[in-house]
């Protein structure tokens, strides 16, 4: 890999766009909600790679490095839950699909999961709507009758991320 990476840019789209993008992604690389993740990063030509965390550049849960050819790797800090590590794998594609790929970036890239900035707002959108699409939340939400804990299940999401991708789209309360 390429020793010189720049940061990502942020692509100026919309929340609702940034969700309408990670949903279409979702069905191209053929995801279910709830369904395994690295498949998809291996199928787009990516890796996974899980470290400990003080490896990690100045962040604590993830970060993904694009090469110039396009192949990548996605490094998971060891020392956070399985359900993080899966939202740290939406975010980083979250950050290939919208910071390269609609960007049509030839160079190398690198994002580190940390901060508040506009791309990585943009990356958690992805990543919340990819995992949890609007229609099928919105089903878990009245199965469930708002149980947070087993809509949080049927994705394999944190309540956490359960409860924020509900409040965004004014599901509950």
């Amino acid at each position: 890999m390429s020793s010189q990476y720049s940061p990502p840019v942020s692509c100026g789209l919309s929340k609702k766009e940034v969700h309408a993008v990670a949903e279409q992604a979702a069905k191209l690389f053929e995801y279910t909600p709830g369904s395994e993740l690295h498949p998809i990063v291996e199928k787009l030509g990516g890796e996974i790679r899980v470290v400990a965390g003080h490896e990690l550049y100045e962040t604590q849960d993830g970060s993904i490095t694009i090469d110039d050819d396009g192949s990548f790797i996605i490094n998971l800090a060891n020392d956070v839950g399985y359900s993080r590590q899966r939202f740290t794998i939406a975010h980083e594609l979250g950050h290939l699909v919208l910071h390269y790929v609609m960007a049509a970036k030839s160079e190398p890239l690198q994002a580190n999961r940390y901060g508040t900035g506009r791309t990585e707002w943009e990356a958690n959108w992805f990543a919340s709507a990819f995992l949890m699409p609007e229609a099928e939340i919105k089903e878990s939400y009245y199965r469930h009758s708002g149980n947070i804990s087993n809509i949080a299940f049927d994705f394999d999401v944190s309540h956490a991320a359960a409860e924020i991708r509900l409040d965004e789209l004014s599901i509950k309360g």
